[in-house]
């Protein structure tokens, strides 16, 4: 059995509203992973260093991405010590941080940037940071994304039914769940499919910013003053993005500034008003969700749990719902928490040993350990542990492929210093 752990989640989404921490408890209870969300915080991402990023993304210098690696970081720790603050949580009894930071370039399959330098969080929080879990399953032959079905399979599945778990956040990501018993199989929950539908808020939130000199359409109320275009929805939804197949995953380098600027144009040349610009758009997110849905998935869900800002969108909620009729939607718990819980548990299994993520969904072409690791000032008593342990699974002493001090990946069941993730190495 691996033994519980304190775990801090971080992570900054493409819509560049804040830095996210979540403080979890992990632990394992009749071979299955628990977890216990203890609190969440998201920390308002300061504008200039929004405006730096959105700038870095398309036309940065190489002295713009390493001083935004560094204020990122600080971003993330400052996020991590507000949910401790606010917790009454001492970083001495938290174990571990798992930061995927901020996505500053994806390509899916060849190469993925993600910053917030993790020695700057460890630093900061004095906690073991593990990091960059993308770049393991990219080296797999994965495409590095989507990563957070991994959590959605072993936090989120029910039995004996078929689950959707939906996040929109700056881009729209959607897992189906199978927890149907199979005969002849053990019983459990799979992971069907996985993948990025398109664009969740970050066309939506551009176009707000760009017409409206607002960050993002509150309660959808732009959208609800407008009027849905069928014709300029069509041409919107003509994107190839749409019709590519699993396993796909996006970013701003596809659904960001130049898309926007071309929705705009576009809709200049319609005269169409703003407010119908705005409810095209959220409708946009909507229809090529349902879209993916029933062109990619074997079936409809169910029921479709929604997480991420979208979830707070009125508008876009009852979007969704008119098309696709006959599903039960509804907000999940925690919905914004749930991405930093994801890269807290992808943390708490790297440390040890464990697989952290689903091929199948990637394209990776075998298991991995995703992460890097940051020694904190907890790192003899947290990750060299397993040195002291008595073997495989050693308990409250012992780490089941510890993460090591010394030297790149190492196996599922390694061991202690010599094992695992090295302090320097990816991990997997």
């Amino acid at each position: 059995m691996i033994r519980k752990l304190t775990v801090i989640g971080l992570m900054s989404g493409t819509s560049l509203d804040g830095a996210d921490a979540a403080l979890v408890e992990f632990w394992e209870e009749s071979r299955r992973i628990c977890h216990r969300l203890r609190h969440f915080v998201t920390r308002p991402m300061p504008a200039n260093l929004k405006q730096d990023l959105k700038h870095a993304m398309t036309a940065g210098t190489v002295p713009d991405v390493a001083r935004l690696n560094v204020e990122v970081g600080h971003l993330l720790a400052e996020a991590a010590l507000e949910a401790l603050a606010e917790a009454g949580v001492n970083a001495a009894e938290v174990d571990l941080i798992g930061s995927h930071g901020q996505t500053l370039w994806h390509d899916p399959a060849r190469a993925s940037l993600q910053i917030g330098e993790a020695a700057v969080i460890a630093e900061r929080t004095g906690i073991t940071t593990i990091y960059d879990f993308r770049a393991a399953d990219i080296a797999a032959g994965g495409q590095g994304a989507p990563l957070v079905p991994y959590a959605d399979q072993v936090l989120y599945g029910e039995p004996d039914r078929l689950v959707g778990l939906l996040n929109i956040g700056g881009m729209a990501n959607i897992t189906l769940l199978d927890g149907r018993p199979v005969p002849g199989a053990p019983p459990g929950v799979r992971a069907v499919a996985a993948f990025d539908t398109g664009p969740g808020n970050v066309v939506i939130d551009g176009l707000c910013e760009r017409i409206f000199k607002e960050p993002f359409d509150r309660d959808g109320a732009r959208a609800a003053k407008g009027h849905i275009r069928p014709e300029f929805l069509r041409e919107l939804s003509g994107h190839p993005y749409f019709y590519q197949s699993p396993p796909k995953s996006t970013g701003r380098e596809t659904f960001g500034d130049a898309f926007i600027g071309g929705i705009l144009s576009r809709a200049a040349k319609l005269q169409l008003p703003p407010e119908d610009i705005m409810a095209t758009a959220t409708a946009l997110t909507a229809f090529t969700i349902a879209d993916a849905i029933d062109r990619f998935l074997p079936a409809r869900p169910e029921l479709l749990r929604v997480s991420g800002g979208g979830a707070r969108n009125p508008v876009l909620l009852r979007d969704l719902q008119k098309v696709l009729p006959g599903v039960e939607i509804n907000v999940l718990p925690d919905a914004d928490a749930k991405e930093a819980v994801a890269f807290a548990l992808f943390a708490y299994r790297a440390a040890f040993g464990r697989e952290n993520h689903l091929p199948g969904t990637t394209g990776a072409t075998h298991p991995a350990i995703l992460g890097k690791i940051a020694p904190g000032g907890n790192y003899r008593r947290v990750l060299l542990a397993g040195a002291m342990g008595t073997g495989r699974d050693a308990g409250p002493t012992g780490w089941a492929g510890g993460a090591g001090a010394a030297g790149g990946a190492g196996t599922a069941g390694g061991a202690g210093a010599a094992g695992g993730a090295g302090a320097a190495g990816g991990a997997g």
